[in-house]
């Protein structure tokens, strides 16, 4: 193998030692090393060589001038033979560019699975480049590239799917610029995609100690972004080449299980989608393939072969509204569904049956279990046409409850549902639409999703399956159609402020500041409509309210009661009492800032959890700068903090 100035490994290694020998004797010896790569393919792909890289010292700036963030959490170069400037010089070369060709906009230390790494990012006028470099040895265990400029004839909807290159030709193209061959390689994601609106193909597929990832145009074959990484820096990567994959029976098996249930050819369909998807307890694979007027989506046992779930639809032309009045109505619908299931009504635990008139073509949607299978159909409202049905069958693990409930006959019923729901919001049953009546027993506690519009509000309800308590509730104000604000209302100066908002939020809730405790509090003007999202807590509540920036009016309020086992903390947080609360982390961001609260506009302040721990996050503009703070909810230390002057 390949390594600095062209000596073989064992020369390397020996000369290694010595020059560490030496370091440890108080001689220090500089090294300094150009070494540039140019390894490309006719697809200007990236050479996939690592390169080790030892050098400079830590902190240097770039050539913009920014330096490494030294006070991200736990993260330190003690020990780490890796500088930063070393990080950065490896990238380059794996890259094939000089430091001059590029333009840095991250170059940072930072701490992945346990494993301090320094994250490298630099785009030239057409790629973007991200690498993620082991500090400890400067092999790179990441790389990114992305093509910044996509041909116009890849952009979706100028191409019909006859002029796409095809799966195996993507396969190919991908292979090639990895240099492997197709024996080399288990793949575990060959579909069409749309991503940015452009089609592409992804291609993903693992090796023997690298997972490679690749966006192929879907028209032109350009490669638009591949991405691979060692497979022994990824958390649990326990994916199928080591977990038994010998015995799955592979992707064209799969594929022809599919084709032969559904009674076509390959030559008749286009496949748009065949992975490995080894994320749940039982791995499978899934199989999409279009013919000219059906769409097919089939879920195969990777060991097993059998069928676990399929679905089939209609591919339908462009259908115009149907007035309402002219619907077939809800109990043809599911009459219509029984009827194509070979299942009675008395045979049959319907769980939804709701309308959908959102889309161009309003449907019923309807829902409902035997004893081994779960159908889902979608059923035209206004001709009774199947549009879409899926049949699953019910695995054995998944048909038991927890303990407490002992089946749908201690369920108070979806009229029972609903009516409880009419109740609360003092609504008649005449004045309401419904526009979704389900239950949901995938969670520990059945439920019932109930939801309806009156004129002027939309009513969303969880109510407790068993019991008939109400677990969460949403009104929301269906607001009229509005226009852009002019230029001159946008600004601060016009909307009524975080305080007042959070006043207002307490005030319809009947709950004292002293009460409560923000989890949530900023300012959201992306919308044409800017509004301030506060949320709160007290001992047994979780509060969610929208309000309207420029005049107060509540736009939207979310109300849960909190259950037992969700009030529960991890260990070591004991309760809301032991945090510092939103205001003094926001003081503790501002004083590391060397800013007062009158010098900067707060633009997020909530309440967060990450990976157990929860941590406030701050951000605030000050002039031409934005701050971003991670703080500890209950010691206040500052986790992470980044500042970015955008000029």
């Amino acid at each position: 193998m390949k390594t600095l100035f062209g000596l073989s490994k064992k020369a390397f290694i020996s000369l290694s030692c010595i020059a560490v020998a030496l370091i440890a004797s108080g001689i220090v010896i500089g090294v300094a090393v150009s070494h540039n790569l140019s390894n490309k393919d006719g697809n200007n792909s990236v050479a996939t060589d690592d390169i080790n890289k030892n050098g400079a010292d830590a902190g240097s700036p770039d050539k913009n001038g920014s330096v490494a963030s030294a006070d991200k959490s736990d993260v330190s170069s003690e020990g780490n033979s890796v500088t930063l400037d070393d990080a950065k010089k490896a990238a380059l070369a794996d890259a094939g560019l000089n430091e001059s060709d590029v333009s840095f906009a991250k170059t940072e230390q930072d701490v992945d699975d346990n494993a301090q790494v320094y994250d490298i990012v630099f785009s030239t006028a057409d790629k973007k480049y991200e690498y993620e470099v082991n500090a400890s040895d400067g092999s790179i265990i990441e790389r990114d590239v992305r093509s910044l400029t996509i041909p116009q004839s890849s952009i979706s909807g100028e191409s019909s799917a006859e002029q796409y290159i095809g799966v195996d030709k993507a396969k190919e193209i991908a292979l090639k610029d990895a240099k492997l061959s197709s024996a080399d390689v288990k793949f575990t994601k060959s579909e069409l995609d749309t991503d940015s609106g452009i089609k592409v193909y992804d291609i993903e597929f693992t090796a023997s100690d690298k997972k490679y990832e690749y966006e192929i145009g879907a028209v032109d074959g350009s490669i638009i972004e591949m991405d691979i990484r060692m497979l022994s820096f990824i958390p649990n990567s326990g994916t199928s080449e080591n977990s038994g994959a010998e015995q799955y029976i592979g992707l064209e098996s799969a594929k022809e299980t599919a084709l032969s249930d559904a009674n076509v050819t390959s030559s008749d369909v286009t496949f748009t989608k065949t992975r490995l998807d080894s994320d749940d307890s039982t791995p499978s694979y899934d199989i999409e393939f279009q013919t000219k007027d059906k769409k097919y989506d089939y879920e195969i046992d990777a060991l097993s072969g059998s069928i676990v779930e399929k679905d089939i639809k209609t591919l339908t032309t462009q259908q115009t509204t149907t007035p309402s009045g002219d619907y077939i109505g809800v109990d043809k619908a599911k009459q219509i569904a029984l009827n194509d299931a070979n299942v009675s009504a008395s045979d049959a635990t319907f769980t939804k049956t709701s309308l959908d008139s959102d889309d161009r073509t309003p449907k019923y949607d309807i829902e409902f279990r035997t004893s081994d299978k779960k159908y889902d159909y979608e059923i035209n409202a206004a001709n009774g046409n199947i549009i879409e049905k899926d049949i699953e069958t019910i695995r054995t693990q998944q048909t038991s409850k927890p303990s407490g409930n002992t089946g749908n006959s201690n369920y108070i019923g979806l009229d029972k549902a609903k009516q409880i729901a009419l109740s609360d919001a003092n609504v008649s049953a005449s004045d309401a639409t419904f526009t979704k009546t389900s239950l949901d027993s995938d969670d520990r506690t059945p439920k019932y999703d109930i939801e309806f519009r009156t004129s002027d509000k939309k009513y969303d309800y969880e109510i407790n399956a068993t019991n008939g308590n109400i677990i969460e509730k949403d009104i929301e104000t269906i607001r009229t159609q509005q226009t852009s604000k002019p230029s001159g209302n946008t600004s601060n100066s016009n909307y009524i402020g975080l305080d007042k908002a959070k006043q207002i939020a307490l005030s319809d809730a009947n709950v004292s500041a002293s009460d409560a405790t923000f989890t949530k509090t900023s300012l959201d003007s992306d919308d044409r409509t800017p509004k301030y999202d506060i949320e709160f807590r007290t001992s047994d509540k979780k509060y969610d309210y929208e309000i309207n920036a420029n005049n107060g009016n509540i736009i939207e309020k979310d109300i849960e009661t909190l259950k037992t086992q969700q009030s529960s903390k991890p260990s070591g947080n004991t309760g809301n009492s032991d945090y510092i609360g939103i205001d003094k982390a926001k003081q503790i961001a501002l004083s590391h800032a060397g800013l007062s609260e009158s010098d900067v506009r707060f633009t997020k302040s909530e309440l967060d959890r990450d990976d157990g721990r929860y941590e406030y996050e701050i951000e605030f503009v000050s002039g031409r700068t934005e701050y971003e703070y991670k703080i500890d909810a209950v010691s206040g230390k500052i986790l992470e903090h980044d500042s970015d002057y955008d000029d």
